[in-house]
């Protein structure tokens, strides 16, 4: 019998609707027969029917199957192996091809950072982005993992043209989670040209390409989804910046944020330009120690233990070490040396209390508290709303924080509210 639930779409539909009408046709003709003659040519009809919608349903199931054996499950592209045949029969016909190889940069990144399912969603939509860009006749497949490969025809003397299509989806960025800033990631590629005059071989293309795109990643030190930052991350501190993000991207994006945060709050409480850059590199730098933090600690979504609490704690410490060897003013590095310290002494590395805390320490506090409560994480339950955050920088007002800071930044942060509406109305 026909198992309509394994079969979606109208045909298949169709398909079951007229073997059970047969069926029902064949059944009804054996119980109105009257003579054994008649019953057995009906019983004949009945196991033909029968044999009928078995081989219909073998069918269906063997084309499902083979449908599945040359579709990537995940983004709906090519496999690998059907990319190559398909390439293989073009270029057998003497087609003048262009084949191309994809590789996104460090994307083992974006699924430590944001976790696996954010980042098949940014697989989707790269794929998504490759077929809108080269159209139904170009062959489009997935290596796996992180690299794509696409055969053009009749582009194989086009390089500059190709090679401008994939510059322009530089700079995209992927909407993965509307809690999430979108990520911009970065990716090297290969171009290799078939030669209509000899029948080539795609795995051929394949090598050559391979070569050119990792010389091409070689040659520009491509760091991933870092470059949408360039503009504001301090100059000097590029390369160091650039480790962190790789090491771990919420800590960076959380550091950009402090930076940010940091300048609105000095500014607010009239510090002049010369301190509110300290701030900034200071918001930029305070956990540039958790390089040296073990990644299953920093990524850990459950309570840290008390080892693992206190190999955090190092991290202060081990940024201060790092950042040794630069010049910097003395206000960066108390904030980065001071930004856990508690004003009633209880914070760490060193449990300075009150006004012993220099200024920009405690103004670093603030915002980073602020920030680790505010930023999107993929383990965390609870999301905190910038009302909740407030509420928890004054629960900690006088205890954790400087209470006419936290004033002061809750003012900082109702004017920046109240920005926004007025753009959003105007």
């Amino acid at each position: 019998m026909l198992r309509l639930k394994k079969y979606q779409g109208k045909n298949h539909w169709w398909a079951y609707m007229y073997g059970v009408g047969l069926l029902a046709i064949a059944i009804g003709w054996v119980s109105i027969s009257s003579t054994m003659a008649e019953k057995t040519i009906a019983l004949a009809m009945v196991f033909l029917v029968g044999m009928a919608g078995a081989l219909r349903n073998l069918a269906l199931e063997r084309n499902r199957f083979y449908r599945a054996s040359i579709t990537d499950p995940l983004t709906g592209l090519h496999t690998f192996t059907h990319t190559i045949m398909l390439g293989q029969e073009l270029l057998a016909q003497g087609n003048d091809s262009m084949l191309v190889l994809v590789n996104l940069d460090n994307f083992k990144n974006v699924n430590a950072t944001y976790g696996h399912f954010i980042g098949n969603r940014i697989l989707v939509q790269f794929a998504q982005r490759l077929r809108e860009l080269w159209g139904a006749k170009a062959i489009i497949g997935r290596l796996g993992g992180d690299e794509f490969i696409a055969i053009l025809p009749d582009l194989g003397k086009q390089r500059a043209a190709v090679t401008q299509q994939i510059e322009e989806l530089k700079g995209q960025r992927y909407t993965a989670d509307p809690d999430i800033s979108p990520v911009q990631v970065e990716f090297s590629y290969g171009l290799a040209q078939a030669d209509p005059e000899r029948q080539g071989n795609v795995e051929e293309l394949v090598d050559f390409a391979d070569k050119e795109m990792y010389a091409y990643k070689l040659s520009r030190k491509t760091k991933q989804t870092t470059c949408q930052f360039n503009a504001e991350m301090p100059e000097d501190y590029r390369d160091i910046l650039t480790v962190l993000s790789q090491k771990d991207m919420y800590t960076f994006l959380h550091s950009l944020y402090v930076a940010q945060y940091g300048v609105l709050l000095a500014r607010k409480i009239g510090l002049d330009e010369e301190m509110v850059e300290n701030i900034r590199l200071a918001g930029w730098l305070h956990d540039i120690g958790k390089i040296a933090v073990p990644n299953e600690i920093l990524r850990k979504p459950g309570k840290l233990s008390q080892v693992e609490y206190q190999s955090i704690q190092k991290h202060v410490n081990y940024g201060l070490n790092l950042l040794h060897t630069f010049s910097m003013p003395t206000a960066v590095y108390n904030a980065i040396g001071q930004h856990h310290e508690r004003y009633d002494g209880k914070g760490y590395p060193n449990q300075l209390k009150g006004d012993d805390i220099s200024l920009s320490g405690r103004i670093l506090a603030i915002v980073d508290a602020y920030s680790a409560m505010t930023i999107k994480r993929v383990y965390r339950r609870y999301q905190f709303s910038t009302d909740d955050a407030l509420a928890e920088l004054m629960r900690g007002s006088e205890t954790q924080f400087d209470a006419a800071l936290v004033n002061q930044f809750a003012q900082v942060l109702r004017d920046e509210s109240r920005e926004i509406e007025e753009r959003q109305i105007s």
